[in-house]
């Protein structure tokens, strides 16, 4: 018996080799597949692996735009922190100002009531009382301090305190408060002190004078003038604190020299004296003598 073959299509050679054809389906049961979309045929007939698909390269921020983003980031931080910690700051300072003066005005208001009850004390003749609290809120009386300063200073002379009294006027002196007391005793203490005063600061400056004339001899910058004033009168140890120890001395009894090399200047030479010798009639110094030099 005969048996017909199957027709098949015909096969198609190209240069490549041979070329896909359309599959036929047999006769019969048969699955049909689903083309993939994203499958692509090779030239042979074989779909490319996974692997071997081309994948898009990513794309790479560049340094540069890094550093800009990271510096830009701290500038903003960096601000927003100053500027937070100066608003902090300022708050504090104004809650600080604000405080201070709420104080101010509460001792402004304790005092001006401290001293009206010491003005009503002194008024009912209890002086005592009264200058504890004048004393109290002195400082806070502003204009009044001459008035409250007279009342303090002559009560504690009527009570027999000198030391409390003068106390008092040297406080009164310091802030340069002007007074006129109807006490004598508190104006003899009063201009006695300023006197006093008055002298300390001569004493003062005669000390800053003396001293520095004492560092000027040392470093022979002393003119011959300059010289017998600074040392004329002194004493042996006045002599030697100012001057140091002398280069050589000579005791005669009653005279002694001391001598100083280079401490004077020459006036005809502009030039420091080879020595000067200091002539002491017992303790103290009486006349200087120069030889000119070097």
């Amino acid at each position: 018996m005969l048996v017909e073959a199957e027709t098949l299509p015909p096969v198609l050679e190209t240069a490549e080799g041979v070329a896909d054809q359309p599959l036929v389906p047999k006769a019969g049961k048969h699955k049909t597949k689903r083309p993939q979309a994203d499958a692509v045929d090779s030239p042979h007939g074989c779909k490319p692996s996974t692997a071997s698909r081309s994948r898009a390269p990513k794309r790479q921020i560049p340094t540069v735009v890094w550093f800009a983003g990271i510096g830009f980031g701290l500038f903003v931080i960096c601000c927003g922190g100053c500027g937070f910690i100066t608003m902090l700051g300022s708050s504090a300072v104004k809650e600080a100002e604000a405080k201070k003066k709420e104080a101010d005005a509460k001792r402004r208001k304790d005092a001006l009531e401290g001293l009206a009850d010491a003005d009503k004390l002194y008024a009912q003749n209890k002086p005592a009382d009264a200058v504890a609290k004048y004393k109290q809120w002195f400082s806070d009386a502003e204009s009044r301090k001459p008035d409250i300063l007279k009342r303090i200073v002559e009560y504690e002379i009527k009570k027999g305190d000198g030391t409390e009294a003068l106390a008092w006027i040297d406080k009164g002196l310091d802030l340069g408060v002007e007074v006129e007391y109807d006490n004598p005793f508190a104006r003899a203490m009063l201009e006695n002190r300023k006197k006093t005063r008055e002298l300390d600061v001569v004493i003062a400056n005669e000390e800053r004078k003396s001293k520095d004339r004492s560092e000027r001899a040392k470093a022979g910058k002393l003119s011959r003038d300059e010289f017998r004033q600074l040392v004329i009168g002194k004493t042996m140890q006045q002599v030697r604190d100012l001057l140091g120890k002398p280069n050589s001395t000579q005791d005669l009894g009653d005279t002694e020299f001391w001598y100083y090399e280079g401490k004077s200047i020459d006036p005809a030479t502009n030039k420091k004296d080879f020595t000067a010798q200091i002539v002491f009639d017992g303790n103290t110094a009486k006349s200087v003598n120069f030889q000119g030099g070097f």
